[in-house]
């Protein structure tokens, strides 16, 4: 009965308007007229407006008991008593996947001619993990020379390197979350050299969990940038041949890892370029570069027989690769001899290069980006090697090796599957 009243009313309001229209002479849209007409009487249809929680896991939802016309102005709730675990609330989205209209807290937007559901948009808060700062590389001109060498005039755009390699605090966490929200990996991560290997979710982490996260291979850190970025609120960089994320690093989806395509414009997590790595390997100034033959940060090269302080007993390149690197053996004129490192390292705990990035040299290899290739004949600005290949580059060195393999020159190569318990990697975003 209630709805047949409803469409006499309409009915009767429209005729109204076509009277009002026709006899006044007034050039009126006729669509306005209706609406409001039917607004006075009562008669328009409304539409509601429902906050979702989207993952919420304490306090109280907002609530909004209006019913609104179209075109009526919406003001947009706060997160009210609302919370989730580990999470910063950020907004609201009209799509549970943050893929819709952003809806900020506060702000207005006319009602559509539907209900419309807000879902909110929540962030990862990572106030409780150490070792995840970034460091702004200005950019430059350098020249990028190999141990056997090669080399070519490279200009590097300015860009943020990580300060620290991965360490397996961060890896655990960032995987667990990725694993739950659609990602697959082939290894879940070793803590440093000689931690448990738990399939899929990978072991907790222990009192080691500042060591470098191990037992990666390649395309376990593109796919685990990819989530990071996610996670973290930025735009994922590697994506598959049809714009679509990678998430997927399994050996099953080899193919599209290795011909991954990187948007180098997206401000997500991704791995430095060789010729990023080698750049903030070797920066002193911008006019003065740490030679191909030392160490990163070191103050001689890594077979300097002089002895300066010979109260120690041991031979200068010792003296200064031991102060910048965790490595298994030294050069003593004659021969190598042993260190004393057996294992890996706490991130950080040698002394940083110029611009303040620690463990470039030793501790783990780090994978980048680039496949392996003989250097362009010419100079290059942002080279990122070549577009398929059947290795990707390691940079260099790892406690298990010597001082050798830790020259800022030394490049190293395996294939994009290949895990192992001195191999892991550190970060690089566009831009400064």
């Amino acid at each position: 009965m209630g709805r047949r009243v409803d469409t006499i009313k309409l009915i009767t309001a429209v005729l109204a308007a076509l009277v009002f229209i026709v006899f006044s002479g007034c050039s009126v849209d006729m669509l306005d007229y209706i609406q409001k007409k039917m607004i006075a009487d009562g008669t328009a249809p409304t539409y509601t407006v429902t906050y979702d929680g989207n993952g919420s896991d304490g306090g109280t939802v907002p609530t909004d008991s209006n019913n609104y016309v179209e075109s009526t102005t919406v003001t947009v709730a706060g997160a009210g008593t609302m919370t989730r675990t580990d999470y910063t609330f950020i907004s609201w989205n009209t799509a549970s996947d943050g893929s819709g209209d952003s809806r900020p807290s506060g702000t207005t937007f006319p009602m559509p001619s539907s209900d419309m559901t807000l879902y909110a948009q929540w962030l990862y808060d990572f106030s409780g993990i150490s070792y995840r700062d970034m460091v702004s590389v200005p950019g430059g001109t350098f020249t990028q020379e190999d141990t056997s060498s090669n080399s070519f005039s490279h200009t590097i755009s300015a860009f943020q390197m990580a300060k620290y390699e991965v360490t397996y605090e961060l890896w655990y966490t960032v995987h667990n979350w990725a694993i739950s929200d659609g990602y697959n990996f082939e290894y879940p991560g070793r803590e440093g050299h000689d931690g448990d290997i738990i399939y899929p979710a990978g072991a907790p982490p222990t009192s080691a969990k500042y060591e470098p996260v191990t037992v990666i291979n390649w395309r376990d850190a593109i796919v685990w940038c990819n989530a990071y970025s996610e996670m973290a609120g930025y735009t994922p960089v590697y994506e598959n041949g049809s714009g679509q994320v990678i998430k997927d690093s399994r050996d099953s989806n080899g193919t599209e890892c290795d011909g991954a395509v990187p948007d180098w414009n997206n401000n997500g997590y991704r791995l430095p370029t060789e010729g990023e790595w080698q750049y903030a390997a070797s920066y002193i100034d911008g006019t003065n570069w740490t030679p191909y033959n030392y160490a990163s940060g070191a103050s001689t090269f890594y077979k300097d027989t002089a002895d300066t302080n010979p109260s120690n007993g041991v031979v200068d390149s010792k003296d200064a690769t031991d102060d910048v690197a965790v490595y298994g053996d030294y050069w003593d004129g004659s021969s190598y001899q042993p260190t004393g490192v057996d294992k890996t390292a706490d991130v950080g705990t040698k002394t940083a290069n110029q611009l303040g990035i620690l463990d470039m040299s030793g501790n783990i290899w780090e994978w980048c980006w680039d496949w392996y290739v003989s250097y362009p004949a010419g100079p290059e600005t942002d080279y990122p090697g070549p577009g398929s290949g059947s290795y990707r580059v390691l940079r260099i060195g790892s406690w298990y090796f010597g001082a050798g393999f830790l020259q800022v020159g030394f490049r190293y190569l395996y294939t994009p599957d290949y895990d192992q318990f001195s191999i892991g990697f550190r970060l690089s975003r566009s831009g400064d």
